[in-house]
């Protein structure tokens, strides 16, 4: 009894003590949730039915009171900061400590005391505020039922973090016999790390072309051990609807941890240590180390970034390690004399930070030379750019309140989940080329110490000769993640000319497990489908009377004559039509969408029903090719004309343009001739489809259209595959020159 009575004792002196904190806190609590529940309620008789007004105030409750509230965020870190910091503020006057230390009680109980109170500080105010908020919402109409597991998540998961956050403020405390310092050591442990991941990340992607940033590199694991960033990457992957329980638990588990790590430094802690910056000697050397290189670095790569010069670098690395080495000591020390100390160590950070910045800017590593063993690889995922980068990667997710959303993928992600590809040779002898090429455009990014070229002086001398266009260089940036037997994986990035890897790149495409990896439509089956889709322009015809053969068999068809496609064809072909294989809930989002855009524009917040051009009804079209017979005849079969899209159209004019190299200004001729025109529309392509195929060469000579639709004209550009335009038009552009 008398040791229950004794600890209640010291839980209400705490709390006397730190009575402004509760005071603070509480006083933030009650205005943020039960003032805010009210204040918003008051809104509801603003609209012009009961049902709006509660539908809207739900919604922005739902937001406030969830666990994504990034306003929230950012104060329980500060309440964190707060509660952690005046929680052991005793140990930094020595009357004070020596005063709580005389007490009969052991430190581990005193430590106790203090640290749950500060739990307590702003659990109890938070826990009263925002369950009295959750009652305002339900009193004012909202559903109990979606309204309560809401609450109780955003409470649980925020105080986890608050207590996470807490505790680190706890050790800074326990390390630290200053109030400054203590505050400054929050910082260093909150942001040190990430900001060393940081600034290594931003070596690898200034100094190495072949770097690819992805989810698994140490860098960004390391910016998981920031408690604060830790929290903010939470509260974003809850906002995506990830879940975050898993994590949450291990943050609570790592807090009871580092709580206990406190215990036995207060433990440890000499009382004589209270007004000192730091309160044990060897911690001086682990927190300056890593801030006076990280520094060194830092400012050595915002002179190169500057510059692109090794000698400011080296300056920047030099000043970086100089400046912070100094500040640092002063700190510790309260006293300009010591600017220097441990000179040693301040030659030590250094060096160290000049071999990083010669290792990363000579690539002594042989990082952008990596080229592993046909052997020593197991599988490996290929992301070919100019192949995928029309594709749509992800699906569609309808929310709790029955919206709709699209959960967006990184193609890197999704092919690296998904492919797993064979032919290591194959593969080997495209990096090998884009090892080479990387060797070059190292030399070429690099050289800004020498002279810069000339300018190539620009032909003038005919310019009939502009009229035949040359085969431009196609350049494709290619991502590889090559798994090693042994597990591990690696990942390299080229940008490749496609000339000197044709043949390996023709040989990548075809392969079965390439396709299957890299378009999400090789995988889908008919009984996913809901419908199926065609369009040549803005608007979409949907196919909702096929039988499920009948999608099977368009399906095969398609899948079947996209696999075949070969390189010679994508260079000559261009994209007659667009083709998608909806799934069942992708409808349900067409419909959700066209419904929220037909409510708009009674609204008048549009001005046309356009809703066929973006969001759910534009994602995942694939191209239909004028080559896919098979696919062709089936669309016909169910009443399309594919490829008829510019044929039907009524084309007043046609002008043709071309740029000179004589003269400014493009030249232009006017077709008018009905018959000219006929020959003319077989050839002519629209420009927006060439999204869908990076390897079709436009011509240099292209088109504005003159159309009449529905009694109004309108203006269209078009192009021409390159080889295609007629002599005629050729020949009139020559005389246009002159």
């Amino acid at each position: 009894m008398t040791s229950k009575s004794l600890y209640f004792k010291l839980v209400r002196e705490d709390l006397k003590r730190r009575l402004w904190a509760a005071a603070l806190i509480g006083l933030g609590c009650f205005f943020m949730f039960p003032v805010v529940a009210a204040f918003l309620a008051g809104e509801i008789r603003d609209f012009a039915s009961y049902e709006k007004g509660l539908e809207a105030y739900t919604r922005d409750m739902s937001a406030w009171l969830s666990f994504d509230n990034a306003f929230m965020t950012f104060c329980m870190i500060v309440a964190a900061l707060i509660c952690g910091l005046s929680s052991f503020s005793y140990l930094n006057a020595k009357n004070k400590v020596d005063f709580y230390h005389s007490i009969p009680v052991i430190r581990e109980k005193l430590y106790a005391v203090n640290y749950l109170n500060g739990i307590l500080i702003l659990a109890v105010p938070y826990a009263v505020s925002i369950f009295a908020a959750a009652v305002i919402g339900i009193s004012n109409g909202m559903e109990a039922a979606k309204l309560w597991p809401l609450v109780l998540d955003s409470f649980v998961l925020n105080l986890i973090y608050f207590v996470l956050n807490y505790t680190v403020v706890v050790i800074a405390s326990m390390m630290t016999g200053h109030l400054v310092i203590g505050f400054l050591g929050s910082n260093v442990f909150a942001f040190l790390i990430p900001s060393m991941a940081g600034i290594l990340q931003a070596y690898f992607q200034v100094f190495f072309i072949t770097y690819v940033d992805h989810s698994e590199t140490l860098m960004m694991r390391l910016m998981h051990v920031s408690p604060v960033v830790e929290y903010i990457y939470q509260v974003a992957a809850y906002a995506e609807h990830q879940n975050v329980w898993p994590a949450a638990l291990a943050a609570a588990l790592v807090a009871v941890l580092l709580a206990v790590a406190g215990c036995l430094l207060y433990r440890k802690r000499p009382s004589e240590a209270a007004g000192k910056a730091m309160a044990f000697g060897v911690s001086r050397v682990i927190v300056r180390i890593p801030i006076v290189i990280s520094s060194a670095l830092g400012l050595g790569l915002f002179f190169w970034g500057m510059r692109q010069n090794m000698s400011w670098s080296v300056f920047g690395v030099i000043c970086g390690a100089v400046i912070s080495h100094c500040v640092i000591e002063i700190i510790y020390h309260f006293d300009f004399k010591k600017l220097f100390s441990h000179k040693l160590q301040l030659l030590g950070c250094t060096l160290v930070s000049m071999a990083v910045l010669f290792t990363f800017r000579y690539d002594l590593t042989g990082y952008e030379r990596y080229l592993p063993d046909a052997e020593s690889v197991r599988e490996a995922a290929v992301c070919a750019y100019s192949f995928n980068n029309w594709t749509s990667y992800g699906q569609v997710r309808q929310l709790d309140d029955g919206s709709y959303t699209w959960d967006w993928k990184n193609a890197n992600d999704y092919i690296f989940e998904h492919m797993h590809y064979g032919d290591t040779e194959n593969l080997r002898s495209i990096a090998a080329v884009g090892v080479d090429q990387t060797a070059e455009a190292r030399r070429a990014r690099f050289a800004r110490t020498e002279p810069e070229r000339e300018m190539a002086e620009k032909v003038t001398a005919d310019d009939s000769e502009n009229l035949n266009t040359p085969e431009s260089e196609v350049t494709t940036s290619i991502t590889i993640r090559y798994t090693l037997r042994s597990g591990r994986h690696v990942y390299r990035g080229y940008n490749v000319s496609l000339k000197d890897i044709m043949p390996q790149i023709e040989k990548l495409y075809q392969d079965e497990q390439y396709q299957k990896g890299a378009f999400p439509l090789m995988e889908r089956t008919v009984e996913e489908i809901g419908t199926i889709r065609y369009k040549e322009e803005s608007r979409s015809v949907g196919l909702n009377q096929m039988t499920v053969s009948e999608k099977q068999e368009l399906l095969d068809a398609y899948r079947m004559e996209f696999a075949s496609l070969t390189m010679e064809q994508m260079k000559t072909e261009y994209p007659i039509g667009l083709i998608r294989f909806t799934r069942t809930e992708d409808e349900k989002a067409i419909e959700w969408e066209r419904l929220q855009w037909e409510w708009r524009e009674r609204n008048g917040q549009v001005y046309s029903r356009s809703y066929d051009d973006g969001n759910f009804a534009a994602y995942d079209y694939y191209p239909v090719y004028p080559s896919f017979a098979q696919t062709i005849r089936l669309l016909e079969k169910q009443g399309l004309r594919p490829g008829s899209c510019l044929g039907d159209l009524d084309i007043q004019s046609i002008k043709m343009i071309c740029y000179s190299n004589t003269k400014e200004e493009a030249v232009s001729v006017m077709i008018t001739d009905p018959e000219e025109i006929r020959e003319l529309k077989p050839l002519l392509v629209l420009g927006r489809r060439g999204y869908y195929n990076d390897f079709c060469q436009m011509d240099k000579i292209y088109g504005e259209i003159v159309m009449t639709e529905d009694g109004e004209s309108s203006i269209e550009n078009v192009n021409f595959v390159r080889g295609t335009v007629p002599e005629f038009v050729k020949e009139r552009l020559r005389e246009a020159m002159k």
